[in-house]
């Protein structure tokens, strides 16, 4: 029981850490990316994800 609420807590930060990567340097992906449409999308499709998870994690109950 210890070890699953331990990775929880692990992914809960991991996937926090990614989630502030995308939002600090989002502005220098986006102007790295040169426009192109693809790239941007999944860009905004990985954050979009990266919310998603944010959410069920926070709101996960046993």
């Amino acid at each position: 029981m210890f070890m699953h609420e331990t990775r929880g807590c692990l992914l809960t930060t991991y996937i926090f850490g990614l989630y502030w990567g995308y939002y600090l340097y989002g502005g220098e992906f986006m102007a790295a990316a040169g426009g192109y449409p693809a790239v941007v999308t999944a860009y905004i499709g990985f954050g979009l994800m990266l919310a998603g998870m944010s959410l069920i994690s926070l709101f996960y109950e046993k």
